[in-house]
């Protein structure tokens, strides 16, 4: 039997620095593809993906198609681990630090 030692929750926002709209502000400069748009798309597919219905890269699939994007569609790597390397940070404050 396993021992629960920690259990995170709430992470982007709470225990580390994010926005789900620099991520989209990200892709659509990447793609070249309109804000709005995007984020639409992003925003129609967040509980698939966050509830695990879907992985990452049908995630950008769904959007790339949605939002007419060819590159996009045929993306196979993960864009959240490029975009978070660069924008995500600790919250120190929550941690008292």
């Amino acid at each position: 039997m396993v021992k629960v030692s920690c259990i995170l929750f709430d992470l982007g926002g709470v225990l580390v620095n994010w926005n789900n709209s620099w991520l989209v502000e990200d892709i659509s400069k990447k793609f070249q593809l309109s804000k709005t748009k995007l984020s639409e798309a992003f925003e129609n597919n967040l509980e698939d993906y966050s509830s695990g219905k879907i992985n990452e890269l049908e995630f950008w699939h769904r959007i790339g198609k949605t939002v007419n994007s060819s590159e996009l569609k045929k993306t196979e790597k993960s864009l959240y681990d490029e975009i978070c390397s660069k924008r995500m940070s600790i919250n120190y404050f929550v941690y008292g630090l």
